[in-house]
């Protein structure tokens, strides 16, 4: 065992991953101390199939195939680095949530508004190391490198496990892309009036449809990693401008508030789920594991990631609420009354259009890589790929154009799929695998549980509070209209 190379050890275990620098001098896959042997051996493995279902088939028709006979936890040379995975999970979570975080302070208050962005910024570190967790242990039981979210459900649960955490996936992504469809249109329609001219809400939703359009064509994730700089570097600069405005025309406040404000408790709730949005991603966490240099190195990701996005969500929230004061605003989109036209928010307006749909691009690919997995042939023409991506963005299209209340359809989101995604399916997939391969440590179980009871119940309360609100909202203006 000389060619062995020792890891990071587990939050959660004494034990460690065991990986080889040349996967070409075993057949055998060792984790946790544990020689799960050769090719021929995994259909031992609890959890395997003796044979490909239809469904398995399906998902190993992705790129890479089986995997081969070798270590499938073996390194991948081509594959991003933690640093570069780490700068995608955060330009994919950071995006416009970011912009919630003044008013869910200023609604919340300074004592639960920074509790619970600190809550919420360790049950994000618990997801990423349980889903390192499952995706190491899926690729023991899969024979390869999971691709997707919906093949952790595959080597968790088979088939319908697939299936179901495959719609729960590609919802969220898709409910998200209606977000930023959304946010880009209407702050693109601010910028294009501070500049003198005229369009309407619908004009605008079609300029973001074109776009973004182009960007679609890439068919591989990884073609889309640059895109994770340029997405800090413009939320950057949205804050930047936006609160070097305020701060020139904003005199003292009254920022004293240590509870929430409202004695309505869905209003509370909302913004809770509005701060948990902001920790919202793993959708992609699998894609992005996959396509790493080495899949274990998520944690290293995942961590500093969540330094990152809680120190800008305190600093961010906490100067929002401090220089603006109670009636600290949602900043996703631009009240013209209340914001006249001016050179830093009409530029700010500008580089967050540019973050939106950076992020935009990032989410929409993953959509459109599943769906043409599943309509398109292996190599698909530019022109297959073009009526897949038209087709998704005319969805896009269509549901930013009825939605009433963003904020409220924020905590729907993530009230249900993200969480769902955040803690319900890592939880239950690291006690279904993990047990199988007999991996659990004590209590480790223990804790599994109690993530799932808590889930479900904070899910149940929230979901009922999004609607409630959304049922109750008013509209700017109807659908389709300006």
């Amino acid at each position: 065992m000389a060619d062995e190379e020792k890891v990071a050890t587990s939050s959660f275990s004494a034990h460690s991953y065991n990986e080889f620098s040349e996967p070409q001098a075993r057949t055998s896959v060792i984790y946790d101390n544990k020689d799960y042997g050769n090719s021929s051996e995994y259909a031992d493995v609890p959890g395997s199939a003796n044979e490909d279902s239809g469904m398995e088939k399906l998902l190993l028709e992705e790129e890479g195939g089986e995997g081969g006979a070798g270590d499938p936890l073996a390194d991948d040379e081509s594959g991003m680095s933690w640093q570069s995975a780490g700068t995608m999970v955060a330009a994919i979570i950071v995006g416009v949530a970011v912009l919630g975080m003044p008013e869910a302070v200023a609604q919340l208050g300074w004592l639960l508004g920074f509790i619970m962005i600190l809550l919420f910024a360790g049950l994000e570190v618990f997801s990423g190391f349980a889903l390192t967790h499952v995706f190491t242990a899926a690729s023991i039981t899969l024979k390869r490198r999971p691709k997707t979210f919906g093949e952790l459900g595959l080597a968790a649960y088979g088939e319908a496990g697939a299936r179901v955490v495959q719609r729960v996936q590609y919802a969220q992504l898709w409910a998200y892309c209606v977000v930023v469809q959304y946010i880009a249109s209407k702050n693109l329609a601010y910028v294009i009036r501070a500049a003198g001219g005229k369009v309407c809400t619908v004009g605008t939703q079609a300029v973001v449809v074109l776009l973004v359009l182009p960007a679609l064509q890439i068919q591989r994730l990884r073609e889309a990693s640059g895109l994770a700089v340029f997405g800090v570097a413009t939320i950057s600069m949205v804050l930047i401008l936006y609160f070097s405005q305020m701060a020139a025309e904003t005199g003292h406040t009254e920022t004293d508030a240590e509870v929430p404000r409202s004695t309505k408790l869905p209003d509370s709730l909302v913004e809770v789920m509005v701060i948990a949005f902001a920790y919202q991603g793993q959708a992609v966490f699998p894609e992005i594991q996959s396509e790493m240099k080495r899949p274990a190195d998520f944690r290293k990701s995942i961590i500093a990631a969540s330094i990152f996005l809680t120190s800008v969500y305190c600093v961010v929230g906490g100067f929002g609420y401090g220089v603006i004061g109670p009636d600290a605003p949602m900043l996703y989109t631009w009240d013209e009354k209340k914001n006249p036209s001016q050179g830093r928010t009409t530029a700010a307006c500008a580089f967050l259009v540019a973050h939106v749909l950076a992020a935009y691009v990032i989410n929409a690919s993953v959509i459109n890589q599943a769906i043409a997995r599943r309509v398109l042939p292996p190599e698909p023409s530019r022109i297959q790929w073009l009526g897949v991506t038209l087709m998704t963005e005319a969805t896009y299209f269509i549901a930013a154009n009825v939605v009433p209340s963003l904020t409220d359809w924020m905590a729907l989101l993530s009230a249900t799929l993200g969480m769902t995604l955040m803690l319900t399916m890592p939880a239950a997939f690291a006690l279904k695998l993990r047990g199988s391969l007999g991996l659990l440590v004590p209590h480790e179980r223990e804790l599994y549980l109690g993530v799932l009871g808590c889930s479900g119940v904070l899910m149940i309360i929230t979901t009922f509070a999004a609607i409630y609100k959304l049922s109750t909202a008013n509209w700017d203006t109807g659908p389709f209209q300006c």
